[in-house]
């Protein structure tokens, strides 16, 4: 749940969230909500227009009864029902100056005692599982309590730092593994390589926290301390990333190379130009490949 609402488009636990706990949600009814995905996705590729994912095919028919034939409507009520939840929270989640009081209401809300129950377990087996669902809620009041940033974190941020301990706790393969988290997170760390992507115009620094902040100045000095922080994580390669191009809400942007780099003397650059010229065509593989992974997803069961 708090992957998809921090990620909508994390389609892998959204399709083991949708019908847990029970909603009434059939198979059958999500692979029709698949096939008219892959529709929409053709007609957008086809078209130059967004891809749409699986939330946007909720969306749309919670908004839009009888939009695909075939599903109950008694479906399309829950289906309606759990985006407006998933919505809830996302704005719960993003408005919260403590994290851990909207996790422990969106669990109460969940009524997760009662589908254990239903799962057949007994009484010490749900107790447990109960157990584990309190300790993920003292976990992100830890986690809270214990955060050095001024800006308070962001549930994105309780996720990064749990897959990165999660990653450091894979005895398995310690080694070829590739670990993704913010800049706030990275404070303290070090690693061989570091790749900094979205070193543009708007991104880095970012657009929003200088034209939404009391003091802009300041914020650009944040911005740049933040980029200073990401460079410094890396031991001994650092591969600084752009694109001269961006897809945003259905439309190609054209973008800049961030400031910071002009900053960085030319002399410890070695600055590379991998520029596509088959933007189509690689968008309709990306396309194909993604069509792909979705038709893999809907086999996954809760």
């Amino acid at each position: 749940y708090l992957r998809v609402i921090a990620n909508q488009s994390d389609e892998i636990s959204l399709l083991r969230i949708l019908n847990r706990p029970r909603r009434g949600i059939g198979e059958s009814s999500v692979q029709k909500i698949g096939a008219y995905l892959q529709e929409m996705a053709e007609d957008a590729l086809e078209n130059g227009k967004k891809r749409p994912d699986f939330f946007n095919a909720l969306e749309m028919i919670g908004a839009n009864p009888g939009l695909i034939p075939g599903i109950p409507a008694k479906q399309v009520a829950a289906i309606y029902e759990f985006v407006e939840f998933i919505e809830k929270y996302r704005k719960e989640f993003s408005r919260a100056r403590k994290l851990s009081p909207v996790l422990s209401q969106m669990l109460s809300e969940l009524n997760w005692e009662h589908e254990f129950m239903r799962d057949g377990g007994d009484e010490n087996a749900v107790r447990a599982r109960m157990l584990n669902l309190s300790e993920l809620t003292n976990m992100l009041a830890f986690f809270e309590s214990n955060w050095e940033d001024s800006t308070p974190p962001g549930l994105f941020d309780f996720l990064a730092r749990i897959s990165l301990q999660a990653s450091d706790e894979d005895e398995d393969n310690p080694r070829g593994r590739v670990q993704l988290l913010t800049l706030h997170l990275s404070k303290g760390l070090e690693f061989p390589t570091v790749f900094l992507t979205g070193m543009m115009e708007g991104i880095f620094p970012a657009e929003r926290s200088i034209s939404e902040s009391a003091d802009p100045q300041g914020a650009l000095e944040e911005e740049r301390r933040l980029c200073y922080v990401g460079i410094t994580r890396a031991m001994k390669k650092l591969f600084l990333t752009a694109s001269r191009t961006r897809r945003r809400f259905g439309e190609t942007e054209e973008k800049e190379p961030s400031r910071f780099l002009d900053e960085i003397p030319a002399e410890l650059l070695d600055r590379e130009d991998h520029s596509i010229s088959r933007m189509a065509e690689q968008r309709k593989e990306e396309m194909e490949e993604w069509l792909t992974d979705l038709r893999n997803n809907l086999k996954v069961s809760p």
